[in-house]
């Protein structure tokens, strides 16, 4: 029986580890997303295709001005 609980908990780390490499890199890019449309227009051709919205939320679109948020004016 402790055998079959070693390789479970082994099997949980490299997943844990896997967790927190996600949330850590997506504390990092999001912030510096957000922060380009704060400034101007930071998508399509009007932001030099600086940012991709989907990488700020799965729901935005990049608006016919360039920049990122989601409804109608964005994704119309």
């Amino acid at each position: 029986m402790e055998g079959r609980m070693g390789r479970r908990s082994g099997a949980v780390v490299p997943l844990m580890v896997m967790v927190l490499l996600v949330v850590f890199v997506g504390a990092i890019v999001l912030p510096v997303a957000v922060a380009q449309c704060q400034n101007g227009p930071c998508c399509g051709p009007q932001g030099g295709y600086a940012v991709d919205c989907s990488s700020i939320n799965p729901n935005f679109c990049c608006s016919q001005y360039g920049y990122c948020g989601s409804g109608p004016a964005y994704c119309g």
